[in-house]
């Protein structure tokens, strides 16, 4: 299991300290993980085979099963639906709208045009406009009946679908799932380390700050880990995680402290402030603002904004 953690940071700290961890904690770095749907699914499984926790086993069984009917909800074939198509691209914070269609996408096309992160929404067909709340657009529901995620190689990395038959686990069992449980994490990090996130897409372009790391003791998965400050070195846009966050995602990022690059340079600025050895807080907010400015004046003509999927040939 410690290979699989992706941190190497945390591989070595688990390793050198003869950290020992319970089933439940695998299937919980699992679930919390890189992975893309499909492995997790497998490696739970596979977790299951060996397991001797009886309650985990029931619950991997349970969440399994669940995925499985989400999937099975969400490309059912259903009446008076379009599927809209989003794309991520690099350097954006949220998600590009790119076509709506009235069959399910092909994903072999959409997955060479936008080698990218991206999502398929189902959502109801308007009818009578005068019936339904319009969005942005003019003519959805703005309802959504499920959406797949899909990460820059098309692989599935979280599904959801309204309307499936399965109760929640709380309904028929006492005490939370495997993955909502409080892990209290062994790491190596301290305040105002500078890290990068391993499983993220983008993990070169952004540089995690680690504030705390004081383990208090919590009830559920919000309250495991670490908190991070982000600061995205093409936006200038920093950011403070509202929960915690997977302290095994999370490597040491080296910064030269000769560094001419903008980012680096704030990022080395704000770890100095964090670990109170000094830093200009006003050098971090010129700093920024500069590279929102540029940001913006590089984002003006790149914006996609006509469906480039219409063509019948993709759908």
């Amino acid at each position: 299991m410690i290979d699989d953690i992706i941190s190497k940071t945390a591989r070595k700290h688990i390793s050198d300290n003869n950290i020992i961890l319970e089933d439940w904690q695998k299937a919980w770095l699992i679930y919390h993980s890189d992975l893309d749907w499909s492995s997790q699914l497998d490696r739970l499984r596979e977790l299951e085979d060996n397991t001797d926790d009886k309650l985990l086993s029931e619950q991997i069984i349970f969440y399994v099963i669940e995925e499985y009917e989400k999937y099975d909800k969400f490309f059912e074939s259903e009446d008076g639906v379009v599927y809209i198509l989003s794309v991520l691209f690099p350097g954006d914070v949220e998600m590009t709208r790119q076509g709506v269609f009235d069959s399910r996408i092909d994903l072999d096309i959409v997955n060479k045009i936008f080698p990218y992160p991206h999502s398929i929404e189902k959502a109801c067909l308007i009818r009578d406009k005068d019936e339904f709340v319009l969005d942005d657009i003019g003519f959805l529901e703005n309802e959504t009946l499920g959406t797949v995620q899909y990460d820059n190689c098309g692989r599935i990395t979280d599904i959801y679908a309204r309307g499936t038959d399965i109760e929640e686990w709380s309904d028929n069992h006492d005490g939370d799932m495997f993955y909502d449980r409080y892990f209290q994490f062994n790491h190596p990090f301290k305040l105002g380390d500078i890290v990068k996130r391993m499983d993220a897409d983008n993990s070169d372009d952004i540089l995690i700050i680690a504030t705390r790391s004081d383990g208090v003791p919590g009830i559920d998965a919000s309250d495991s880990g670490i908190l991070v400050n982000a600061f995205d070195r093409n936006t200038g846009f920093m950011w403070n995680s509202d929960e915690p966050q997977n302290p095994y995602i999370f490597d040491y990022c080296e910064i030269p402290t000769d560094t001419d690059d903008l980012a680096e340079k704030i990022a080395l600025e704000w770890s100095d402030v964090l670990k109170g050895n000094g830093g200009s807080l006003q050098f971090i907010q010129d700093g920024s603002q500069f590279l929102r400015e540029s940001y913006e004046d590089r984002h003006k003509s790149s914006y996609i904004t006509g469906f480039l999927l219409r063509d019948s040939r993709f759908i």
